[in-house]
This record gives structure tokens, sequence and C-alpha cells, in this order.
């Protein structure tokens, strides 16, 4: 799904995620609009996703304007947390991100074997 604007259909994700309890891999890489609700309903429907990747999750629809995303907010990284736990990779690179939120990620997907932060500003 690269490069798409979802920000006029924030419930698409959680329509399509139940028909793909099945899905091991998703790429929402460079696409915007992409909010909390959305993450939360990949993981809970997806639950056999291996590989997850939202690389470049820059840019989001504020409901009046399109505004610059600095980093994942918390409650993404918790939403990877708590519903994805078969991950094995994650890619989240040229993003900003919490040392928190790096540590929820790590300490709940215990099948991580790739992580790619390339490109993060971790703090």
């Amino acid at each position: 799904m690269p490069w798409t604007d979802l920000s006029n259909d924030q419930t698409i994700f959680e329509s399509v995620a139940t028909k793909l309890s099945n899905l091991t891999y998703l790429d929402i890489s460079h696409c915007s609009g992409i909010g909390v609700e959305a993450i939360r309903a990949i993981g809970h429907h997806c639950k056999n996703l291996e590989r997850f990747d939202m690389n470049s999750l820059r840019f989001y629809y504020n409901g009046e304007s399109w505004a610059v995303r600095v980093g994942i907010p918390s409650e993404v990284a918790l939403a990877i947390a708590s519903t994805m736990p078969k991950l094995k990779h994650l890619e989240i690179f040229s993003m900003q991100l919490g040392n928190e939120d790096l540590l929820k990620i790590l300490n709940s997907c215990a099948q991580l074997q790739y992580l790619d932060i390339s490109e993060c500003i971790v703090a």
C-alpha cells in the first residue's frame, strides 16, 4: 500500500482487517493519514502478522489540514507491542521514537528477529 492517502477513510482498516486474519505481511510505508485506531485494528484482527513495515509516515491529516508527524505517538508503539506479539520483522525507519516506546516493542515482541530503526531519532 505504499504512497496511499488514507486520511479520509480511517475505518477502512477495521473493515478490511476483519477479513485478513491469515495475513502475515503488511507494508503501510509512506501511507499518510493512518492513525492509532487503524494500527490497533490491524494488530487485533491480523493475529498471524509476522512482518509489519510502517516507514516514513511523516504526514497525516489532523481533521483540518495536513501536518508533519514528528514521531510515532506512544499509542502507536503500545498498539504494536500489545497486539502484534508474533512479529519477526518490523520496519519503522525515518521516524522519531522514544526510548520507552522502543522498549515496549522489544519487550512484547519476543519473536522479533529484524528491527529497522535506521534514520530514526531515538530519544
